[in-house]
């Protein structure tokens, strides 16, 4: 059994581990960019993005849910009279208006401020911050709820109808933010 060489287990795996940690230092010694061990590992995997970017995801979301959720209200209202539609109508886009104007209009100002303020190479997803995912998924699961509780049409299509309304005029804030970071992207 002289001159034969047995590989344990272990010694593979210590090996391989050996091998990983030096290609992960030589990685962190030729990126001359940063200071090494000044940005957690994790980080280097995550996939960042650009101001422009996080507007255009913000932009795209509110836009996309705002547009079905008319397209819901409007489904929803079909089997409504002609009276009780355009009442629903009127109820949804003044309700719409208010609040886009006065709440979703300035959470839009605050979300594009920090967006830009926070600059270039943040992760794609944090284009809303982690309140406002939490936000999402309540309101996804309100939704969820009001289908449950088989509301009657002439409620649940102008509700549908102002939060839609709202969110469209809302994403005009993103949708301007974002022309202007693709005219002027260092400003």
């Amino acid at each position: 059994m002289s001159g034969r060489v047995f590989v344990t287990r272990a010694n593979l795996f210590g090996n391989i581990c050996g091998n990983l940690r030096a290609v992960l230092v030589i990685h962190l010694l030729q990126s001359g960019s940063e200071k090494i061990g000044t940005r957690p590992f994790h980080h280097k995997l995550k996939p960042s993005a650009p101001v422009w970017a996080h507007l255009l995801m913000s932009s795209l979301l509110w836009t996309g849910v705002g547009s079905f959720l008319l397209y819901r209200a409007v489904s929803v209202g079909a089997g409504l009279t002609t009276t009780a539609a355009l009442i629903s109508v009127l109820i949804a886009l003044v309700a719409g208006f208010i609040k886009g104007i006065k709440v979703l209009g300035p959470a839009s100002d605050r979300s594009v401020a920090r967006m830009v303020e926070r600059g270039d190479g943040y992760c794609l997803g944090g284009f809303l911050s982690w309140k406002s995912w939490l936000l999402v998924v309540g309101m996804m699961a309100l939704g969820k709820v009001l289908r449950a509780l088989s509301l009657p049409p002439w409620f649940i299509a102008p509700l549908l109808g102002a939060v839609g309304t709202a969110l469209l005029l809302g994403s005009l804030t993103f949708w301007k933010a974002f022309s202007r970071q693709l005219s002027s992207p260092g400003e």
